[in-house]
Formats: C-alpha cells, structure tokens, sequence
C-alpha cells in the first residue's frame, strides 16, 4: 500500500542476490537496475516514477553505462499513490501471465498425450532391424566425418559388434524410421511445456517398441531409466 517502505538493508549491505558483477556495481546510497528489478520495480515503473538516473562507467561494457538511482528517490517513490498502483498492476500482470503459461503447458501436455497415442511402430524381422541399425549408425557417422567421435566398434564389420551396441542403435533407427516420433515432436516445437511432452512422447515410443520388439525392451528399459531415474516400469 502507499506510505509502506520496503526494507532493502540487506540488497543495500550486498548488492542483491547475484554474484561478484552485482557487488562490483553496487554503490551506497543507489540502486542499479538490476537491484531494482529484484525488488519488484519493472521497466516501466523505474520510467514514470523515478527521476532520470545517474550514469556510471560499465567495467564490463563500456558501451552500456551503469544506470544508478538515488536511495531517497526510490524510497520517496515507493511512498507514492502510483508506486502501490504500479506495483499492484504488475503483479496482476505477472499472474495473469503464470495462469495463460500454465493453460500452454497443460495443453501441450494433453497434445502429447495424443501424439503418444497415435505413434504406431511398424514390425520388420528383428535381423533386418538389427543390421539397419547399424547401417543407419554407421551412414551418420560418414555424414557427420567425426570419426574421432564414434564407437570404435563403428570401422569394425557387423558380426563384430557387441549386442548392447547393435541393439541400441537397433531401437534408435526403430524410433525415427519405423515410428511417427519425429513427426510428433515437429508437432510441439516452439510450445510452452515441450520440454516435458518430449519426455511423454519419447517414454510411450520407447514402450511401444518393446511391445512390438520384445528382444529389445531391455535397451527400451535402458534408455527410459536414463531419462526418468528410479521410475523404470520393470520389463516394460
């Protein structure tokens, strides 16, 4: 409310919650930009309520000043009318903005579900997708000329490789080509919560392969267990 002064000794004495740049631009009596934003005050708060600032060298980038506010400027705009109104209108905004990202992530969520739904993986003989596997591996790393960075075992012949490796690789070409999985994660791309559909949508392809595959679901097992720690279905 107006007339209502925060405390700020501690941000004054420490020049905010970060680390060595803030206590550099810290100076007694001011306020930087940044410490102002840790105390609530947007850009447009620290434009119409407080006076024009004082401009200071930047040891970081000359060529953005240090913007630095009186402390009996700030306090004398926090006992304001149109301090307790701004305040109030901003954290109206940053709700309404929490509540429309929530709304995003649940749909996004709930498209992943779908997507999960609608991947189908398509059975070949478990030879065939062994060696397409290891062709699909060893065709990348032509692509990519890293030698350097692939599997040793990638210049030896097929009959040479470790099985954990074949199937491995087995189950990644079954993901993305005898899967609609890179589809669906075009589908989510640039969304709010599609960091956590990824997961949902790479799990339900993973089981679905070993459902389809069962001589691969311990690799399926393997990789969920690396993205979900401690929260592998056993068998799957």
């Amino acid at each position: 409310m107006a007339g209502s002064v925060p405390s700020w000794k501690v941000v004054s004495q420490h020049g905010g919650r970060g680390g060595k740049n803030r206590g550099k631009e810290h100076v007694e009596g001011f306020f930087n930009t940044t410490e102002l934003k840790e105390l609530g005050w947007t850009d447009k708060m620290i434009r119409e309520l407080l006076p024009e600032p004082v401009l200071a060298k930047n040891p970081y980038n000359a060529s953005i000043p240090i913007k630095r506010w009186k402390r009996a400027d700030v306090e004398a705009a926090t006992r304001t009318t149109a301090y307790a109104e701004a305040k109030e209108r901003a954290a109206k905004r940053k709700e309404s903005a929490r509540k429309a990202a929530e709304t995003r992530g649940r749909k996004t969520t709930e498209l992943a579900e779908k997507l999960s739904e609608w991947i189908h993986v398509k059975k070949r003989p478990l030879a065939t997708v062994l060696r397409s596997g290891y062709q699909s591996y060893v065709s990348q790393a032509r692509l990519r000329e890293a030698s350097r960075s692939v599997d040793y075992w990638v210049i030896d012949r097929y009959e040479n490789i470790p099985e954990d490796v074949l199937k491995r690789w087995a189950v990644n070409y079954v993901r993305h080509y005898l899967t609609r999985y890179d589809s669906a994660l075009d589908r989510i791309q640039g969304k709010t919560g599609k960091e956590k559909a990824y997961f949902e949508i790479k799990r339900a392809t993973l089981k679905k392969i070993a459902e389809t595959y069962p001589e691969l679901s311990g690799e399926c097992d393997r990789q969920i267990e690396r993205m979900y720690p401690g929260e592998t279905e056993g068998g799957l």
